[in-house]
């Protein structure tokens, strides 16, 4: 499984800026967020995160505490079809908050933040 954490994201420079909670039509939440270039793209939570960042926070709340330790994962769907999904740790500690924890740099993972940087949307938002 290709995990990165959110934060990770960020310090790379694949996420500039993200959004507050949204939630679709679905009822569905996520976030919608912004590449250096203002191109977007919407990120939905895992099914499990889904219900417990609802509960968590309202739509249109700032979730940056969700985020400073939310991994986004990599999956696919029944037509195997990637698709990528912001997920909270569960029971288990972000490699983030291990780093900061223990004082170390993170090591590179098997996701490929290229692949990934490719999902923005190319429809440019105004800033």
């Amino acid at each position: 499984m290709e995990v990165i954490d959110f934060r990770t994201l960020v310090q790379k420079g694949i996420v500039r800026n993200y959004s507050v909670l949204r939630v679709n039509a679905s009822g569905y939440p996520f976030v919608t967020i912004l590449n250096k270039a203002n191109r977007a793209s919407n990120l939905y939570f895992s099914k499990n995160s889904s219900q417990n960042v609802l509960d968590t926070f309202g739509e249109e709340s700032d979730i940056t505490e969700f985020l400073k330790t939310a991994q986004v994962v990599k999956t696919a769907n029944a037509d195997g079809d990637v698709r990528y999904k912001l997920s909270s740790s569960g029971d288990y500690k972000s490699s983030s908050s291990l780093a900061d924890a223990f004082g170390v740099q993170l090591e590179q993972t098997d996701f490929d933040v290229n692949e990934f940087a490719k999902q923005f949307e190319t429809q440019t938002i105004s800033a």
